[in-house]
């Protein structure tokens, strides 16, 4: 029975990110409550609780897979050729951001006024090539998941944090 939960692959990774949120999570916290400035909007320590959280919650959602699907045999290893070809991806989305200068484009919408950066077009395409090399072949799923989090990261960014985008 103890051999079957140490090969669980999702409560072992659950485990691990729950003590790596955790640990971010106090890092984010002590360092802000011992910092100068005490306003969150200008706190440099901010997106480390706010990556904390998120790390906490797929910790949990790794956790309860791992409970439910306990007695199920789990593929050991994987294919290195696939996260070779991930991390070359990575690399050059990377690379884009660092070499590629893309004039601000400001489009307005009604009263809305939206900016495109080499940040937002380099994160859809990213995000649009990784998930069809990944198998992902439904269109809506294909153009719907880049752009919400082209949205939802530029948005963290821009307002939440107020950090420049490259």
């Amino acid at each position: 029975m103890k051999q079957k939960a140490l090969q669980n692959h999702a409560l072992q990774e659950g485990v691990f990110f729950l003590l790596m949120g955790g640990a971010l999570l106090f890092y984010g916290l002590d360092s802000h409550s011992k910092s100068f400035n005490k306003d969150w909007t200008q706190s440099a320590y901010l997106f480390p609780v706010i990556v904390a959280l998120l790390l906490g919650a797929l910790a949990v959602m790794l956790l309860v897979q791992g409970v439910c699907h306990r007695g199920a045999q789990q593929s050991a290893g994987g294919d290195s050729r696939r996260v070779l070809v991930v991390l070359l991806l990575t690399l050059a989305y990377y690379a884009a951001l660092a070499l590629v200068k893309m004039p601000y484009l400001a489009l307005t919408v009604s009263s809305l006024t939206l900016t495109l950066s080499t940040f937002e077009v380099a994160t859809f395409v990213f995000l649009l090539v990784l998930m069809l090399y990944l198998g992902v072949r439904r269109w809506k799923v294909l153009a719907s998941v880049p752009l919400a989090t082209t949205v939802f990261l530029s948005v963290i960014f821009r307002t939440l944090l107020r950090v420049l985008l490259p």
